[in-house]
């Protein structure tokens, strides 16, 4: 084998064989512009020169290898630094007959004898199975070429502490690994074939496997498939969107009747829309506590909520939290809160709780609606984070004052597109962009760019994109509106606490307590200022840790069934068994549920609870997922779901 593997490629292999197969054809790769891509290497370039530094702090200066040196000679100059005893070597490169690698630090670890152990640093917020398996790579071919065993590897990922792997626990998978892709790689006439998937995002063939799909009309295309419902129709006889769309199967194996019917019907549109060159709605049938019930009736003072964040800066930070709507018991205005650090992350979110909560309490029947679910689930997290205002977002939880419009889109309609994001949808309802940034992604491009030159500009430019979000938001709800059925009024499904007058005073009053009683801990006399900040935070661990299982239940009350069979967390499309009768079980009873074929993360001892009631729960007694049966175990007095 002529070919030099590395473990990028080899990851690059198990990602995505389609993409080794071109690479080994050599088929060249069409240059795709993309700010994106361009900036996660700026800043995973940023983030390797930060670990050298505090790599550099600690050990002395590196012993560089040079990057642009031809391979042979980097592997030299790597293996005399390592007889030289360098204590930090950065760029060190080895090589045998078919495999190479370059680690981003190889670090001396004192002993008899001496060894060298790589550390990579990875812009990623927690090490990945990809991450680990480039490590034990290198410690493989440092084994091979420097002699010695390499115990550890250290992966510095973007922020938190660096992580430690013992990367003698991965030597057999990898080599087996290293194996396979050998024989790959001597393989000829590789029979692939190109398919979405996650490795489609960093991948140079992407457009041309975009024209691919294109020109053979695939069944990629249709809004809401998985490539799982892709592989069964296509065993089913189903290849083209058109077929799907005038042709569907019958009897799919592996795929519900329903599943079939639903994805034929949004093919159906997307021709129709790709015919026509208009884009064709229908609704869907109402379902109890579903769809167009889902959506509150309209008050005058209903906010629109989008949020901006920059998953590259430390743990994430939210920089932009948006609000459209009459904020001043005015006139429909725009309110932007901005925070560029930790600091003032908190405080604009305790600003922007504080504004809702007030606004809740002057106006009863108000709502905040949003798109998708990153509005709410950064909320949550910011609540956890900090450790503030808890109780109040709690409360507009509990209420159902956040109203994410895409459930109610999903639900309860379907259209011709490709996809169900605003953008897309924003064709329907009339909605034109002109700023310079129009996309998510966009906006973080253009905040990195403000944070490295500070230019103001940027940051009206982003704030007048967040601003139109809020507003398509708002005429997105109009839109709604004018489509509800007339016998869809707005329903709750399960536990709900009613709004009472006075109650957002009495919540504030519990934080202020919180805030009180961790201020006095951290005023007391304990010496270390981190044991103050760490039983500050204890006080209220316990209850914070139940929120996330509690709200992530909430959360599923309002998904419909295939939402929750495509949810690994969960059974969908539970029916009781009728041939089956409760089962009594000394003080308990057994009753037998049936399910379609899904994966699941669930298991015998599990408490899950049916979707329609938080408090209808049972033990899990027995679960085949082959034969979709489910046992639950439940109190005998408490009766069961039906």
């Amino acid at each position: 084998m002529d070919t030099i593997l590395s473990a990028s490629r080899l990851n690059k292999h198990l990602g995505c064989a389609h993409q080794s197969a071109l690479w080994l054809a050599g088929v060249e790769p069409e240059p795709v512009e993309d700010a994106t891509l361009d900036l996660v290497r700026k800043k995973g370039f940023e983030h390797e020169d930060k670990v050298l530094a505090t790599l550099e702090a600690e050990m002395g200066a590196a012993l560089r290898i040079e990057e642009k040196a031809p391979l042979e000679e980097r592997v030299a100059a790597t293996l005399n630094a390592i007889k030289s005893g360098a204590p930090l070597i950065f760029q060190g490169a080895f090589a045998d007959e078919h495999w190479m690698g370059i680690a981003d630090y190889l670090l001396r670890r004192d002993g008899e004898p001496p060894r060298y152990e790589p550390e990579d640093a990875k812009l990623a917020h927690r090490p990945k199975p990809e991450h680990v398996l480039q490590l034990a790579l290198y410690a493989d071919l440092i084994e091979k070429l420097a002699g010695g065993e390499v115990g550890e590897g250290v992966l510095r990922v973007g922020s938190g502490e660096p992580v430690a792997f013992d990367l003698r626990d991965f030597r057999f998978i990898l080599r087996r690994l290293m194996r396979e892709f050998e024989i790959f790689c001597q393989t000829k006439d590789h029979v692939t074939r190109a398919v979405p998937c996650k490795a489609c995002r960093l991948c140079d063939y992407r457009g041309r496997c975009e024209k691919e799909w294109r020109d053979a009309d695939s069944v990629f295309f249709v809004a809401g498939v998985s490539f799982a419902q892709v592989l069964k129709l296509e065993a089913a006889g189903v290849t083209t969107l058109a077929q799907l769309a005038t042709s569907p199967p019958q009897n799919v194996a592996g795929m519900e009747d329903k599943t079939v019917a639903k994805l034929a019907a949004q093919a159906r549109l997307q021709m129709q829309a790709r015919d026509s060159g208009t884009i064709p709605v229908e609704p869907l049938p109402l379902e109890e506590g579903r769809d167009f019930h889902c959506l509150p009736a309209p008050d005058p003072a209903d906010l629109y909520f989008d949020m901006e964040g920059d998953p590259f800066f430390g743990d994430g930070l939210e920089y932009l939290f948006g609000v459209w709507g009459p904020l001043g018991d005015g006139e429909p205005s725009f309110r932007g809160l901005w925070a560029h650090n930790e600091a003032e992350e908190k405080a604009a979110f305790e600003q922007l709780i504080d504004m809702l909560a007030a606004h809740i309490e002057r106006h009863p029947n108000a709502h905040i609606y949003h798109y998708a679910r990153y509005e709410p689930n950064a909320l949550k997290r910011l609540a956890m984070r900090y450790a503030t205002r808890e109780l109040l977002l709690d409360d507009m939880l509990r209420e159902r004052r956040f109203v994410d419009l895409l459930t109610v889109v999903r639900q309860g309609l379907r259209a011709g597109v490709e996809s169900y994001s605003l953008k897309e949808l924003e064709k329907i309802y009339g909605v034109e962009r002109s700023g310079e940034v129009i996309t998510a992604v966009g906006s973080i491009v253009e905040y990195e760019r403000w944070r490295e030159i500070g230019e103001p500009s940027i940051l009206v430019s982003i704030e007048s994109y967040n601003r139109d979000d809020c507003i398509s938001t708002a005429r997105m709800r109009a839109w709604l509106e004018s489509l509800r059925p007339a016998n869809a009024d707005y329903q709750i499904i399960g536990e709900t606490a009613a709004p009472k007058p006075g109650k957002i005073v009495e919540r504030k009053a519990k934080e202020e307590h919180k805030q009180e009683v961790a201020a006095g801990v951290r005023g007391s006399g304990i010496a270390d200022e981190r044991i103050r900040e760490l039983v500050a935070e204890l006080i209220w661990f316990h209850q914070r840790a139940l929120k996330p299982g509690y709200w992530a239940m909430f959360e599923r009350q309002s998904w419909t069934d295939e939402e929750l069979v495509d949810d690994a967390e969960s059974v969908g499309s539970v029916t009781r068994d009728p041939s089956v009768a409760p089962i009594a079980d000394k003080k308990s009873l057994l009753i037998t549920f049936r399910f379609p074929p899904q994966d699941t993360k669930l298991k015998i001892s599990d408490t899950p609870r049916i979707a329609a009631t938080l408090s209808n729960a049972g033990t899990i007694k027995d679960l085949n997922t082959d034969e979709g049966t489910l046992v639950l175990r439940r109190g005998a007095g408490e009766g069961y779901p039906v």
